[in-house]
């Protein structure tokens, strides 16, 4: 199945659904109104929806991220994707 190899801070995280999902990936900043960041700071999400069981998965959520922080996002056929932080039924 299609999905992401990420490398970041000396790990690599798998992201892949099902062949019938989707996959996110978000980077969240704050301007000052945000209830769950303070102001100025930002965060990275990567999800995904698996339609045929109907479940969300989260592989990464960190907050916050920094300037100078790296990541490596490579498009890949994902045998095996890690296990999800969080799934959501």
């Amino acid at each position: 199945m299609k999905g992401f190899i990420i490398h970041s801070n000396g790990k690599t995280t798998k992201v892949a659904t099902v062949e019938d999902g989707m996959i996110t990936i978000h980077l969240f900043v704050n301007n000052g109104e945000s209830p769950a960041l303070t102001d100025g700071e930002s965060r990275m999400y990567v999800g995904g929806v698996d339609y045929t069981e109907s479940k969300y998965m989260v592989w990464y959520d960190k907050n916050p991220i920094n300037i100078g922080d790296e990541f490596e996002i490579k498009v890949a056929e994902i045998n095996e994707p890690s296990a999800p932080v969080k799934i959501i039924i």
